[in-house]
């Protein structure tokens, strides 16, 4: 595989790694992680085309501090930690309250840790099972990605609805860049694109360090900053 005489060291060994070495990136990129220092900031880009060329689009950021996370898009704002979750819908000036207990906190992080076994075990499968059709380095902005092209299998098609998963990648931290799925005519869509951009803040941020409650609700229990005024349901 030609790679190119100006790519970094790095990357030409890259370049050199077999399939398997291939797979086994992957598998590190898609694998969760945990935040250990300081607050994760993710904003997603997805754009998704039906089988009658009809495009739609969506942007949604999420911001996560250890158990407390901020979840935003053009319709809906979310924060949760261990203690509250709050629902809030801009347009109908409306905020749902719902108060989380020890026993549902419990609940709640056994069902996010099996729903994120369940998601990354599913992308295990079609990357060990998928045919590696190239491997390639894409400049974007002067950074340096690595592009992978899967075929999946008839058996994976069957399971998922995926026909073919393009994905883009920092070689360097391993992060998600930029990922295309093209389903099968079994699925509902005809192909998504969706695009990451992520920043770690350090520890000195202050980003989601106080309880979400306070961001939301003010002393007396109404709503405040950005949200004074909506009506507040609690549940």
């Amino acid at each position: 595989m030609a790679c190119g005489t100006l790519l970094m060291l790095s990357l030409l060994s890259f370049c050199q790694l077999d399939n398997d070495a291939v797979r086994d990136q992957l598998l590190k990129v898609f694998k969760p992680r945990v935040i250990e220092k300081g607050a994760f900031e993710q904003t997603v880009f997805t754009k998704s085309v039906s089988w009658d060329d009809d495009i739609s689009t969506e942007k949604s950021t999420t911001t996560q501090r250890n158990s407390s996370s901020h979840v935003m898009n053009a319709r809906v704002e979310v924060y949760s930690d261990e203690r509250n979750a709050f629902i809030i819908i801009p347009e109908e000036r409306i905020i749902v309250r719902r108060q989380i207990n020890e026993e549902t906190a419990y609940v709640l992080k056994g069902y996010n840790i099996v729903a994120q076994d369940t998601v990354f075990k599913a992308r295990e499968y079609v990357i060990k099972s998928s045919k590696i059709v190239s491997v390639n380095t894409i400049n974007e902005e002067g950074v340096e990605f690595i592009k992978v092209v899967l075929s999946t299998t008839v058996e994976a098609q069957k399971a998922y609805k995926i026909a073919k998963w393009v994905i883009w990648y920092n070689p360097k931290d391993l992060s998600l860049k930029r990922s295309w799925t093209y389903f099968t005519v079994r699925h509902e869509l005809k192909e998504m694109m969706v695009s990451y951009d992520n920043v770690h803040l350090d520890k000195r941020s202050s980003v989601l360090k106080k309880p979400v409650i306070e961001y939301v609700l003010d002393a007396k229990g109404q709503p405040t900053g950005d949200y004074k005024g909506f009506e507040l349901i609690e549940e």
